[in-house]
């Protein structure tokens, strides 16, 4: 952060403002937390190894039908940009 101060006597008042401002935005802390949705971490699951068997569990079997549906398209995308190049 980049503050303007002033060493003139009528700006005291606003610099000291501004120094006590930069301070406090200086000392927060902010952590990101990820977010994933569960079928994106189903698809990570696959790309990591994982058979359908492991990733797929109980009344599931949609979103693990909507999965191997995305891995086809995203795989039938590969080839036809390869057979581009």
């Amino acid at each position: 952060m980049i503050a303007c101060v002033s060493h003139a006597d009528s700006n005291v008042e606003e610099t000291l403002n501004t120094l006590k401002y930069v301070n406090r935005a200086r000392n927060i802390k902010n952590k990101a937390i990820v977010e994933k949705d569960k079928l994106l971490l189903k698809i990570e699951s696959a790309q990591n190894g994982k058979s359908w068997d492991e990733i797929k569990s109980g009344n599931e079997q949609q979103d693990c039908d909507l999965m191997k549906s995305y891995v086809s398209k995203i795989q039938e995308l590969e080839e036809g940009q390869l057979l581009r190049l």
